[in-house]
């Protein structure tokens, strides 16, 4: 008995799904997908040849500490370990459940600092300005289609969430009032499987006249039907995630800017920092869908230049109130 031969443990219709659902614990395609590619690309390659019975805590930690990513030869995120021991854990409570062995190992071993190295944060007003150039040439050419313009103006605007974005409709679209009603998104991992939102709640996303204006542009180039997905390939599948994200990091490189850890989340943390510069949290939190108040403040990441605003529009009060 090998840790490789329960490969298959979580495909999406396997087994251990099956027992989990029978106890009424439901899991989407795309966890299971996760769990699944956890298996085969890092557990199986790993410790496959092991018999999970002489599976240890040290030997766990050696293969955990030297492992690196495939694409950066780098040392792994202290999450992605994590989600390692996750499903690691996870396969040896089957095992338990099975009488197959009689304790998991893994419960043992002292788990990584998964904050990253690199957290996000809001991008600087002259890096959004180099992004989203006014001139529609330069737009253009660092967002190289009207589509991917309209796609992340829509980020930039509003910080939607990837999965919210692409679930746009053309019906959607007010063109009067320049806004979308945020009512769903996409299931991530999906390429068309509608779900409400992360916390549930629904939004107005409210664009700027810029941003407006080249909706208005590709409306009139692509002459869409109302339960058309604007943003869509030619078969009108929406775009995945992870296709915004790759077309995000060459629009970077092309505006000049040399930082590859930007992803389009970016967009989402600048937005709620901007916002709390002339909102109070409490509308804040209606445009961003955050669950709480808490959260808000959370996506906060105030800098020298945001403070200085701030600083100037806040003096008159301040100053007027000091009693020295």
């Amino acid at each position: 008995m090998l840790i490789k031969d329960y490969a298959d443990l979580f495909a999406r219709n396997g087994y251990w799904r099956y027992k989990r659902s029978e106890k009424k614990k439901f899991y989407t395609d795309k966890s299971m997908k996760t769990r699944d590619a956890v298996m085969r690309n890092w557990i199986v390659p790993l410790w496959g040849n092991i018999n999970p019975k002489r599976l240890t805590v040290r030997v766990i930690d050696k293969a955990m500490l030297g492992a690196t990513s495939e694409s950066t030869k780098r040392p792994l995120a202290g999450a992605t370990r994590n989600r390692i021991m996750s499903v690691l854990s996870e396969l040896f409570v089957h095992l338990i459940e099975e009488d197959t062995v009689r304790i998991n190992p893994v419960r043992d071993v002292v788990r990584c600092n998964s904050y990253p190295e690199q957290p996000r944060s809001a991008l600087p007003i002259g890096e959004m300005r180099t992004l989203f150039p006014e001139d529609r040439k330069e737009l253009k050419r660092i967002w190289r289609t009207q589509k991917y313009v309209c796609a992340f103006l829509i980020l930039r605007d509003t910080g939607l969430r990837p999965g919210e974005l692409v679930a746009l409709k053309w019906g959607d679209w007010n063109s009067e009032i320049k806004f979308f009603p945020i009512l769903k998104a996409l299931e991530s991992g999906s390429r068309d499987k509608i779900k409400g939102t992360k916390t549930g709640s629904t939004k107005p996303a409210i664009l700027s006249d810029q941003t407006a204006a080249e909706i208005e542009t590709l409306r009139k180039k692509v002459k869409p039907k109302p339960e058309d997905y604007i943003f869509a390939n030619k078969y009108g599948v929406p775009y995945g995630t992870h296709r915004l994200s790759w077309n995000f990091h060459q629009a970077v490189e092309r505006a000049g800017i040399k930082r590859p850890e930007l992803t389009p989340y970016w967009l989402r943390h600048t937005f709620n920092t901007r916002m709390l510069e002339t909102l109070d949290e409490g509308t804040v939190q209606r445009l961003t869908g955050h669950s709480s108040e808490a959260m808000v403040r959370h996506y906060r990441h105030a800098d020298a230049e945001s403070l200085a605003r701030e600083a100037v529009k806040i003096s008159a009060q301040v100053n007027a109130a000091r009693l020295y």
